[in-house]
């Protein structure tokens, strides 16, 4: 969690506020249908994209933001992929 940690103090310090993430939840409204019908628990994500998808299409960030904060953060996804965030004394 200290990953989680260092994100925090960066992003404060960074002071983004709520320039860094805007979400149209409008588009989000029929989102969970396709997991009501079916679940997706055993499917591969990369396979299926059907998240990726919707995030591209509904989240934007803040190009300047992605740009700055990208290193900061990087560490703290690849725990995040790799299960590292997980297991103690692991990176």
């Amino acid at each position: 969690m200290l990953l989680v940690r260092r994100f925090a103090r960066e992003y404060d310090r960074m002071g983004a506020g709520d320039r860094v993430v805007v979400i149209n939840n409008r588009e989000l409204d029929c989102f969970l249908k396709p997991f009501l019908a079916e679940s997706c628990r055993d499917k591969d994500c990369d396979a299926c994209r059907y998240c990726h998808d919707v995030a591209n299409r509904v989240v934007r960030i803040d190009e300047g933001f992605r740009q700055e904060f990208g290193d900061t953060v990087a560490p703290l996804v690849t725990a995040l992929e790799k299960g590292g965030m997980w297991r103690y004394g692991k990176d």
